[in-house]
């Protein structure tokens, strides 16, 4: 708890852990019975890293993290309920993810091949034109991420932002959403998208892209 840096952990079902005032990035091996609390930073991410579900109002003793990430073996349902970012990247998921009951707003990210597909569920999309979210592909590190399958359907307004390490890196991802009606793309590395239907989307807008779309 009196850590200031930047923490990345991995804890078994029966180890408990309590972190300080920088990143705690924790990564849970299995459904903990021990009290995991991710301390008084404001990006701490815990990463599920088993197979099955994910219920933080459920799971009370996990508490303090912001961000929700699907991890290597990762595969069921992530229930985003608290969380205000979403991550996966981090290692090959063990089969599909879905983060579910997501808040408006909540972005996600995708730095690493995950091997699955993940999708982006809101908890409320009655919109049928305004419902907005941001998918960032990479991080500050990152070159040539290949992010595989994203789904966001139900979301009318998709923003990709390629990032990574300047130069001649190419991102891509394949982006499925039946209800998307403008795409548009923002960030300092190149981007190969494919995936939304055509038919569907009435604007793009790569003004604030760097690079080459």
């Amino acid at each position: 708890t009196a850590s200031t840096g930047a923490n990345d952990v991995k804890v078994g079902a029966a180890q408990a852990y309590a972190g300080g005032s920088g990143v705690d990035t924790v990564t849970l091996a299995a459904v903990p019975t021990k009290a995991i609390n991710g301390g008084a930073g404001s990006a701490d991410e815990v990463v599920i890293a088993y197979a099955g579900n994910f219920d933080p109002v459920a799971l009370t003793n996990v508490t303090g993290f912001e961000v929700l990430g699907a991890g290597a073996g990762a595969n069921g349902s992530l229930i985003a309920t608290g969380f205000t970012q979403l991550h996966a990247g981090d290692g090959t998921l063990g089969g599909a993810v879905s983060f579910t009951n997501v808040a408006a707003g909540t972005g996600l990210t995708v730095d690493g091949a995950t091997g699955q597909i993940v999708s982006y569920v809101l908890k409320d999309a009655t919109s049928t034109t305004s419902d907005a979210m941001t998918l960032t592909i990479g991080n500050a590190a990152s070159k040539n991420v290949a992010a595989g399958t994203v789904d966001v359907t139900g979301v009318e307004l998709v923003t990709i932002n390629s990032v990574g390490v300047a130069g001649t890196n190419t991102n891509t991802v394949t982006v499925t959403d039946a209800n998307a009606l403008a795409l548009n793309v923002t960030g300092n590395v190149a981007l190969t998208v494919t995936g939304l239907a055509s038919s569907t989307i009435k604007t793009v807008d790569l003004s604030a892209a760097t690079k080459m779309v």
